[in-house]
């Protein structure tokens, strides 16, 4: 047989290629916001604590505490649909901690065992320990397992 090639005499010419700007269906949930609000401290403990900050030279935006603490919670739970108040609750307690841990500071130990236990839960749900949680994207397809016989390597459907 001829060589054939990958267009063949209905198409005239390549398929364009993909846009970055092409809507992909969502790997993860989408983030609740997070605000300066639901760190739940008054403005008076925030502009303390700004000062305290700077003080020992720590001139880090508050915007990028939050976004810290957003992407560590987002990289443990990518695969799951957390309800939003609970995902603010992880976001809270480990930008809590990022606020407050510095050196000189008198960190109390209710916020380091929020954040021990925030840490714990993320773990535990990246894990998959709790049954509750919906998968973010049910579509997306499982890798399949690999399966080895002998010392060959074999993969599923080659």
């Amino acid at each position: 047989p001829a060589a054939t090639s990958v267009f063949d005499s209905s198409c005239t010419k390549p398929p364009p290629p993909r846009s970055t700007d092409t809507p992909h269906p969502p790997l993860a949930m989408p983030q609740p916001l997070f605000s300066e609000s639901d760190l739940l401290l008054s403005q008076q403990a925030l502009d303390d604590l700004f000062r305290a900050r700077l003080n020992r030279g720590l001139a880090q935006p508050l915007s990028d505490v939050i976004e810290a603490a957003t992407g560590t919670v987002r990289d443990y739970t990518a695969r799951y649909d957390l309800p939003a108040d609970r995902w603010r609750r992880l976001v809270r307690a480990i930008a809590h901690y990022l606020l407050l841990a510095f050196p000189g500071s008198n960190l109390s130990p209710v916020v380091k065992d929020e954040y021990a236990a925030a840490l714990q839960e993320l773990i535990d749900i990246r894990d998959g320990r709790f049954a509750d949680l919906l998968p973010a994207n049910p579509l997306a397809p499982l890798p399949a397992p690999r399966i080895a016989w002998g010392s060959t390597p074999r993969v599923p459907g080659t």
